[in-house]
Parts: structure tokens; sequence; C-alpha cells
């Protein structure tokens, strides 16, 4: 955990061009500090980490990646959704790309459906695959 706050505060001081040493001299701590807090070698007290998240201009909601929904609780929260990803964690990692532009044709199919079923039309190589395998 520390060592991904440390990647975060990095990343959000990187972001608004600020330096280590500049950073440092705002919260009146050494530059080796913030390097370490940033390497994740020292924990970064909730005090420090206020001051860290006021002086970047951020939340630290942002810096301990508490300001997104969880994608665990939206797995749990759907069924199909988790049985979806469960059968795709069985496929050997090799081949997740063109199952993943399957998925996409698919959606993409999906959508173009919506509106008027006469004119569309399937994309994309791993769509016509589905659509034989179903036929077959």
């Amino acid at each position: 955990m520390d060592q991904t706050i440390g990647t975060r505060v990095r990343a959000r001081r990187i972001a608004v061009g600020m330096s280590q040493q500049r950073l440092a001299g705002a919260l009146e701590i050494t530059f080796r500090k913030v390097e370490k807090y940033e390497k994740g070698i020292n924990r970064v007290t909730a005090a420090r980490l206020v001051g860290i998240a006021h002086v970047l201009g951020t939340t630290v909601d942002t810096l301990l990646d508490l300001d997104r929904p969880s994608v665990d609780a939206a797995i749990f929260e759907d069924a199909d959704l988790h049985q979806l990803l469960v059968a795709y964690r069985k496929i050997p990692a090799r081949k997740w790309k063109r199952v993943q532009q399957l998925c996409s044709d698919l959606a993409e199919f999906a959508s173009d459906r919506s509106g008027d079923d006469t004119d569309a039309k399937p994309k994309g190589r791993g769509l016509q695959e589905a659509q034989a395998a179903k036929k077959g």
C-alpha cells in the first residue's frame, strides 16, 4: 500500500509540474523524505497525506484511489458480469486480445442494431466467427 500511495503521489506531482524539492519545501521536509514516500520506503502518515494532497491540489481520496467506484463491488452486484469475468479468466492469456476484440465487435454490432435493424451489418472478423458458430 505504501508503494501504491507513493506512486500516486509521484504521478500527481509530475502531472502538476512540481519537483520533489518544491513539494518538500511546501511540506517543510527534505526532498529525500519525499523521495522515500514516492518509492514506498517510508510510510506516509494520514496528516502528511492531507498536506501532500493540499499542496498538489488534489484530495486524499484521489491519492488513495478511493474516488472511483470499485470494480470488485460491481462484480459482486451483477451476477452476469461476475460469471462473464470468471469465464474470461479461464481463457489463456495469449488469447485475451482476440476475446477483447470479439467483445468490442459484439458491442458495436449491438449498438448498431439498437436503432434500425435493417441496416445493421456485422463488423470485424471476430463477430463473423461468432455468427458462423451460432448458425452452425
